[in-house]
């Protein structure tokens, strides 16, 4: 009962001292209220990085780096890029172009000591997947449906079939293929998604066996055949 009654005793004397501390350090005009507890109140700059973020922290859009710190205990803010160390001015910096950065940086307090922090780390892609879609006839009643797709900043996360806009299956490692078994005539398409959450969906194809495109092409190259055959019977002959 006694410890506890000291405990008391000792807490009330700190948040009275520390009370008055505040107090007199307001009326004396002593800014971040005193010397003892501006170390323990401060925190150093806070980079800020602003943009349109997409998909697995990926931003898909340029962006904007700025600090958040008390200019009154800060003397100097610097960063690396473009091959150059840059002091900042308190208007935040562009950053443009796809790819990972890892942006070093310092800051100088008051006393005129530098403090070398983690890099500011980001990734930026701005550039949709690639895709292209074929099929390949395996039967009667069997298509395989192969997409083509590629990334080169993000890669490829997953690429999903739609038939008759529906989705199908989702694939998430190469080969994206899709096997078709049934009858009759249905519309698909795929569509790539990169890591950053961008899209491209590709040539919508259907699932009949030939399609009139292909018979014109087959008997076009059939009589070319043809021709090139009676060319060189003629060619024998004239000999």
């Amino acid at each position: 009962m006694k410890k506890s009654k000291l405990i008391k005793k000792t807490l009330t004397i700190c948040i009275a001292t520390l009370f008055f501390t505040v107090i007199s350090s307001s009326v004396n005009g002593i800014d971040n209220y005193s010397l003892p507890l501006k170390a323990s109140l401060f925190t150093p700059p806070m980079p800020q990085v602003e943009g349109t973020l997409g998909d697995n922290s990926w931003y898909i859009s340029d962006v904007y780096v700025s600090f958040l710190y008390d200019p009154k205990l800060v003397k100097e803010i610097g960063y690396f890029i473009n091959g150059g160390w840059h002091e900042y001015t308190g208007n935040p910096f562009l950053v443009s172009g796809e790819g990972e950065y890892f942006i070093p940086w310092y800051w100088i307090d008051e006393d005129s000591i530098r403090h070398d922090m983690f890099p500011i780390a980001f990734q930026i892609d701005t550039t949709p997947p690639t895709i292209k879609l074929t099929k390949l006839i395996l039967g009667n009643k069997e298509i395989s449906f192969n997409a083509t797709c590629s990334d080169s900043i993000s890669d490829i996360e997953f690429v999903e079939f739609y038939v008759d806009d529906e989705l199908n299956i989702t694939v998430y490692e190469e080969p994206y293929t899709y096997l078709w078994k049934g009858s009759g005539k249905h519309m698909v398409y795929a569509i790539a998604y990169n890591y950053a959450g961008l899209t491209t969906q590709s040539e919508t194809l259907d699932t009949t066996p030939r399609s009139r495109s292909y018979n014109i092409q087959f008997f076009q190259m059939l009589l070319q055949k043809l021709s090139n055959i009676i060319l060189l019977i003629q060619q024998i002959y004239l000999k």
